[in-house]
């Protein structure tokens, strides 16, 4: 409950975060959230179990992390790019 306002609470079990804003009455889902066509993408509060963190000697800056829910995830440099999504080149 927040300190300032007893209508706003948050409820988490082992998977997943919620949140009230009305003391109960309704309930928003924190982790992730459905976009307009129908995809889902994250809130930045995940819940999930990574692996590890790889780095590849061949290609400086380039690093992997494996998580059992949400796949591989490859970093080059500061940009992020998650496992299956195409790449688009300038």
């Amino acid at each position: 409950m927040a300190p300032t306002n007893p209508n706003v609470v948050y409820a988490t079990d082992l998977f997943r975060t919620y949140r009230t804003l009305d003391g109960g009455a309704t309930w928003q889902e924190m982790n992730s959230r459905q976009l307009k066509d129908g995809s889902w993408t994250s809130r930045g509060l995940d819940v999930t179990t990574n692996y590890g963190m790889q780095f590849d000697p061949l290609t400086r800056g380039t690093s992997y992390m494996d998580n059992t829910d949400m796949g591989l995830f490859q970093r080059q440099g500061r940009r992020p790019i998650m496992a299956g999504q195409q790449r688009r080149h300038s």
